[in-house]
């Protein structure tokens, strides 16, 4: 089996990603967010990457996982929602258009964004939208993280070594891979500002993963609750021009050359 599969296979079946992931309040901040930015179009949803049907939840979706553990977990919360075990990087599979493609939190973990972007736009219909989620970049960083926290879990390797992909882009390099891919971008911004610099001290707990997961939601909730019921919050966001999560709204140019 491929490697890359094999690994994220692992982490479906492994990992409580959600669980974890929604225990931090910024993650339950970009979730509305993303999932009132659905309610704007009466579509079926195309979600690519779509691990536990959180954000497409109650929603006409079809979603597509390499994780069959996932999309178990994801058909018992949406029992309308049709679900693929597929790898996402390989779309041949997919017969069909679609008008929304939700692509939330995955990018970053591809071997080759750009590729599969343009892959993407051959199952987009005329003037279909794609609509993505991913880490946010102010200045040059590194496209790889440790696998140390996910040791916790019973993951034992990592794609290269003790390595695993994590990208993060640029509001310039996501423009770019759009357009480039036959996308016209109409809406492009960051979210999650009021988060930038607050979560940063509580990244040296995750030398100790076990202390990490159970005490740092419970901090960066109580920091959060406070900053808002005292009205720090507004001067957080206006200090912080540049959220630490990128979102990108394009729309198909029907006729482009896509390769």
């Amino acid at each position: 089996m491929d490697k890359f599969i094999q690994f994220y296979k692992e982490i479906g079946e492994k990992l409580p990603e959600e669980k974890l992931t929604y225990s931090f309040p910024n993650a339950r901040i970009r979730e509305k967010f993303i999932r009132n930015i659905l309610r704007r179009y009466d579509f079926t949803i195309l979600d690519l990457g779509c691990g536990e049907g959180r954000l497409t939840e109650g929603f006409d979706v079809v979603g597509i996982d390499i994780s069959i553990d996932k999309l178990i977990r994801a058909k018992r919360r949406n029992k309308k929602g049709l679900y693929i075990c597929g790898d996402i990087e390989n779309l041949n599979f997919l017969k069909g258009k679609f008008k929304m493609v939700l692509i939330s939190e995955v990018i970053e973990h591809l071997r080759n964004p750009e590729l599969f972007l343009k892959s993407v736009y051959n199952i987009v219909d005329d003037d279909g939208i794609i609509f993505i989620t991913t880490p946010h970049r102010l200045k040059k960083g590194k496209n790889t993280l440790s696998i140390d926290t996910l040791r916790h879990f019973g993951i034992k390797e990592g794609l290269n070594g003790d390595e695993y992909i994590h990208r993060s882009f640029t509001k310039k390099e996501m423009e770019g891979m759009l357009r480039s891919a036959g996308f016209e971008v109409v809406e492009i911004g960051s979210i999650e500002n009021e988060f930038r610099g607050i979560g940063k001290p509580l990244l040296l707990l995750k030398r100790l993963p076990k202390f990490y997961w159970l005490y740092a939601p419970r901090i960066l909730d109580f920091l959060y609750n406070f900053m808002n019921d005292t009205g720090i919050i507004k001067i957080q966001k206006f200090i912080f021009k540049e959220g630490i999560r990128l979102y990108v709204i394009g729309k198909k140019l029907p006729h482009f050359p896509a390769k």
